[in-house]
């Protein structure tokens, strides 16, 4: 029996077969989701294509198996996990913000709020050999300034991405986090809106990030009501909605 990620690999790799290309379609009409998770992989994939693919993969393969066994972020899916670490290390949401809502029964201001709650999401990490890019790496050496916190430079290297890959939903969502951290609010939300309308594997960190940005603008309707939308079903951002939900109604 094929598993869904050898089957993910093959159709990648483009060396799947007709049988297990039908196996790989019957399993995503059953999880919508593999679709998603899919589409996400040959994007980085695309992204990532001047490098020699099959190292590379051989370098994820080797992080995957060291983090496989990390279970210190719980609002990260197990086949999330494996999904992202096979093709970029994509962590979830830091727990630790959530500390500060505890205790004390002191009335907070909404950017207090806002600054404790908004993490930047982290940046896709590829590993190669050396962990060295070279210059034509635009994507990855954007990265690197992203993960550093130099967010005008991200923004500017992102913002040229666009240009050239304009249905890029991952250009498009790590732009708009950038804008976030430049206060360039009405632009993050034009982003965040185009990524909700998708159907891509950001829709709901775009959500969770458009209610954050309400808060920042002290739209706390529009926040609670953004964020009420992931906080009515299952998702990664479930809890975390809930709490910042009761946090804003109270102050």
């Amino acid at each position: 029996m094929r598993t869904t990620d050898y089957l993910i690999e093959k159709h990648l790799d483009s060396t799947i077969s007709e049988v297990e290309m039908r196996m790989l379609n019957e399993r995503m009409l059953i999880n919508p989701s593999l679709q998603k998770e899919l589409a996400l992989r040959h994007e980085i994939n695309q992204m990532a294509i001047e490098d020699d693919i099959y190292h590379l993969r051989a370098k994820l393969n080797k992080a995957s198996a060291f983090v496989e066994g990390n279970h210190e972020n719980r609002f990260v899916s197990h086949r999330t996990k494996r999904v992202f670490y096979a093709a970029a290390t994509i962590a979830g949401i830091t727990v630790g913000s959530w500390a500060v809502f505890s205790g004390g029964g002191q009335e907070q201001n909404f950017d207090d709020i806002y600054r404790k709650s908004f993490i930047p999401y982290p940046p896709v990490t590829v590993f190669r050999q050396g962990n060295i890019t070279t210059p034509d790496d635009d994507f990855f050496s954007t990265m690197r300034f992203y993960q550093d916190s130099h967010f005008a430079e991200a923004a500017a290297g992102l913002e040229k991405l666009l240009e050239i890959n304009p249905g890029s939903a991952t250009i498009q969502f790590y732009l708009g986090i950038s804008y976030m951290e430049l206060q360039k609010f009405n632009d993050s939300h034009r982003l965040f809106d185009e990524l909700i309308s998708g159907d891509s594997f950001f829709v709901e960190q775009a959500i969770w990030y458009k209610g954050l940005i309400y808060i920042a603008q002290g739209n706390i309707d529009m926040a609670c009501n953004t964020l009420d939308k992931l906080a009515a079903y299952e998702n990664p951002y479930t809890l975390e909605s809930a709490s910042l939900i009761k946090k804003l109604k109270q102050d």
